[in-house]
This record gives structure tokens, C-alpha cells and sequence, in this order.
């Protein structure tokens, strides 16, 4: 994907086959969109016939939308928004459905065998650039001026952006269209190459020393290793699903930088977040602020008192939970946030922890609620948590040095968030060969550090 060496030769001949015709910008879009199919159709063909006759469609939608009037458009907004829903729900959850059902259908009717053996091919990012058209349906509906003149170029572009098509971040047609219809400057390319590079050091040196050295054992066979240990595997994790998500974020950032396109970050330090609400605000912020405007705020949001409000988000957390997969897992992590939301509205304040303890506590309820998400099924998650109550088979890792790495972990943070932008603008002061060199060698670090091949991104299964 976007850590292969046939990914950075391609980028490399875009990039200098794009700035070339930096004074057409629908030479750019053209180029732009045939470098995104080809991306995507990289990672398997027939996905990319999937993204394209689904281009298609919503353009036509979109185009109907925009064309009628009253409760004609109001009904087209509906159709669409249900043949979204359709889309990604089959695809989504046919395969779990159907193997949950199988013992009851393991009947003799044809329809039966064909409904058991029918294989649905899932597409990477189908649920992002999903979401991507469910807005821009909206947007279209309430005359959003970014959705006017719209063109199939245009559509095709703003679904299958191939730094965004994979794992998001979940961009609005008020934020990336107008982008697309601009022209575009080349600017600061150090910023950008610092985010690539941020993104490479995050992945291939964090999130996946933590991987094979923590998170993987433990999970594989909680059973063996010390409920300290265990503890400190979901904490790991934490750490782990946060370096490897804000590196795809920090690299596709990037990535879109050097083309001359501003990103909307993912993050702002969720670990720092005192609350599990401050938590949503800070993580995955491009899907949270999503989850609000269009089911957290059609089911009536803060509007029809309070306990309505706190079901309403619930609902929504739950959504969240369905939305990253079928499994019960998901379900008890999407419950878990919500409840842990509501109790954060309606706990009486003067009965809330001391501000000093809010961090760590908040810190601790994700870390276990991450648990639920990292398992595979329900059942390996409880047994993680049974083996976490044993605390007598004797130590396999170095907790002490664990307990100290998450501490730095914690400082690094703090640090970052206190003296990331002056760091940033000092270092913009050195002449580009420094900044160049700098990179560089950062660049080969992180290779040499990584694994062998070519590991994948958590997030671009969902």
C-alpha cells in the first residue's frame, strides 16, 4: 500500500508529472483521478470495478438531488441515503450474518445453498469513502454552494483521493471540493516530508516494535503470562492502534501536502483527554465529528431533554461499535464508550474523581475498552480478561521497563503537545539541505528499525 517501493516510484512520477502542469487544474484532477484508480485497482482489480460504478451512482443521485425541488428532492435524498446504507451493510455484514445463520439454513432449498455459498467481496475503504457520499448526498440536498456545477471528474475525485480512499480521513465536500477547483501551490514541501516521515516513525518503529514485542504474544495466549502483564498488553495496544492510525493519518497528510492539499488532522493527543467525551473529541475526529452530524443529530441530539439525549448517544456509539464489524467484540466496545459517555453527563459533578486522577482513569477505561476491539471474538476477549486476574504465574517480561516506557510514553505526549509548533517553526529556520538531511537520515532509521515486508495498517480493514 502506501509503505511499498512500487507505491513511492509511482508517487515520484505523479509528483513530477503533476507540478509539470501546474498551470491546469483539471490537467491535475484528470491525473490526480488515474493515479487514485490505479492505486486502488493495485490492491485488487476487481475493487476498483466496485469504486468506480459506485462513482457513478452517486454521481447520478447527486445530480438528482441537486436538480429537484421540495418533497421531489427530499425523496430522492431518501432513495439515495438507502441505497447507501444497503450498499455498505451487505457488504459489510452479509458474511457474518450468513455464517451465524448457516446451522438454521442448512436446509435443501435452492435459495438456501445459494445463499450459503454466495462470497461477497468486501472493498478496502468502503466504509470511508461511504460516508464520503453520504455527506455529499446531504450537502447536495441543502444546497451546499461546494456542490454546485458539480462534474463526474470532480465526484470520481473527491471518492477515490487515493491519500484518503483507504482509511480516511472522512473529508466533507465543503472542505475538499472547493481544494479540487482551486489552483495549487507548492509550498513548504518540508512540512510535508516531515508528516511522511512522522508517519514512517510512528508504524514502522512504534506501533510495530509494540506489536511483536507486546501486544501479539500476550493476546495470542493471554493464559500464559501474569495479569500485570496483561494489563500492561492492553495499555500496549492502546499505544500500538494510536502510533499506527496517526501514521497513516501523519503519512496520507503528508502525502496530500505535496500536492498542494490541506487534510483536516485525525488527532489532537486523545491520550490527554480527561474524560471519555474529551476522548471522542480527540480521536478519530474526522469519524466522530461525522457519527454526530448525521446520526447523533438527526435522532434529536441535546434537543428533546435529557435522558433522550443520553440514548441518543448511546445509539450513537453503538453505531460506532457496528460500524467497525459485525462481532460481538465491537458491540460490547461500542457499549462500553457510550455508557461510559452517559455516566460522564449525568454523574453528579461533585461526586467526580480529582482532576488529577481524570487522565489516568480515562487512559485506563480505554485501554480495557481496546480489549474488546483487539480480540478477535467475544470469547478470546473474556478469556484475555479472566487470564488478567491471575496475578500468580511468574513474570515473562520486563514490567518494570514497561511501566516505564508507558510513562515516557505519557512525557512525550505532554512535551509534544506544549512545544510541537516551535519545534516546528524553528526547525523551518535551517536551509533546506539541513532539513533535507535531517529527513533523511530519520527516513532510514525507521527503515532499518521496521520489520521485513510490508505491514499493514490496522484501519484499512474498516
Amino acid at each position: 500500500m502506501y509503505l511499498s517501493p512500487e507505491f513511492a516510484l509511482g508517487f515520484f512520477v505523479l509528483f513530477a508529472i503533476y507540478w509539470y502542469f501546474e498551470a491546469s487544474v483539471s490537467a491535475q484532477n484528470r491525473l490526480l483521478l488515474l493515479f487514485s484508480w490505479l492505486f486502488y485497482a493495485s490492491l485488487d482489480v476487481p475493487l476498483l470495478v466496485y469504486l468506480l460504478l459506485f462513482s457513478a451512482s452517486v454521481h447520478l443521485l447527486a445530480r438528482r438531488i441537486r436538480h429537484s425541488q421540495g418533497a421531489s428532492r427530499r425523496s430522492w435524498l431518501i432513495i439515495g441515503l438507502s441505497c447507501l446504507a444497503t450498499f455498505l451493510c451487505s457488504l459489510k455484514y452479509y458474511l457474518p450474518l450468513r455464517d451465524l445463520l448457516a446451522p438454521y439454513l442448512a436446509g435443501s432449498s435452492g435459495w438456501e445453498i445459494k445463499l450459503l455459498s454466495l462470497e461477497l467481496l468486501v472493498p478496502i475503504g468502503v466504509s470511508f469513502y461511504t460516508f464520503q457520499a453520504v455527506a455529499l448526498l446531504v450537502a447536495c440536498y441543502r444546497d451546499d454552494p461546494a456542490c454546485r456545477d458539480l462534474t463526474l471528474t470532480e465526484t470520481g475525485l473527491y471518492l477515490a483521493f487515493f491519500p484518503t480512499v483507504v482509511a480516511g480521513p472522512i473529508c466533507r465536500p465543503e472542505f475538499l471540493l472547493p481544494q479540487l477547483r482551486q489552483p495549487r501551490l507548492f509550498v513548504d514541501p518540508a512540512h510535508g516530508l516531515g508528516l511522511v516521515v512522522r508517519g514512517l516513525f510512528k508504524k514502522l518503529v512504534v506501533a510495530q516494535w509494540l506489536a511483536s514485542t507486546w501486544v501479539d504474544p500476550l493476546f495470542a495466549s493471554p493464559a500464559d503470562f501474569n495479569g500485570l502483564e496483561l494489563a500492561l498488553g492492553a495499555a500496549a495496544y492502546a499505544v500500538q492502534i494510536y502510533a499506527d492510525f496517526s501514521g497513516l493519518t501523519d503519512l496520507v497528510m503528508g502525502l496530500a501536502w505535496l500536492l498542494g492539499f490541506r487534510l483536516a488532522d485525525n488527532f489532537n493527543q486523545p491520550y490527554l483527554a480527561r474524560s471519555p467525551q474529551e476522548f471522542w473529541r480527540r480521536w478519530h475526529m474526522s469519524l466522530s465529528t461525522w457519527i454526530r452530524d448525521f446520526i447523533y443529530i438527526p435522532l434529536g441530539g441535546s434537543r428533546r431533554g435529557l435522558w433522550q439525549t443520553q440514548f441518543n448517544l448511546l445509539a450513537a456509539m453503538v453505531f460506532s461499535g457496528l460500524w467497525h464489524g459485525a462481532g460481538w467484540n465491537y458491540l460490547v466496545w461500542g457499549v462500553l464508550h457510550g455508557m461510559a459517555c452517559v455516566l460522564g453527563n449525568v454523574w453528579p459533578k461533585h461526586l467526580l474523581p480529582p482532576s488529577l486522577m481524570r487522565l489516568p482513569l480515562t487512559f485506563i477505561f480505554v485501554s480495557f475498552a481496546w480489549i474488546f476491539f483487539r480480540a478477535p471474538d467475544i470469547d478470546q476477549a473474556l478469556a484475555y480478561l479472566l487470564a488478567m486476574g491471575d496475578w500468580t504465574k511468574p513474570f515473562s517480561y520486563n514490567v518494570l521497563g514497561g511501566l516505564l516506557l508507558l510513562g515516557g510514553f505519557f512525557g512525550v505526549q505532554q512535551l509534544s503537545a506544549r512545544f510541537r509548533e516551535p519545534l516546528r517553526a524553528r526547525l523551518a529556520q535551517l536551509a533546506w539541505p539541513a532539513q533535507l538531511t535531517g529527513l533523511t537520515l530519520i527516513t532510514w532509521v525507521c527503515i532499518e528499525l521496521g520489520p521485513s515486508g510490508i505491514p499493514a495498517f490496522i484501519y484499512s480493514r474498516y
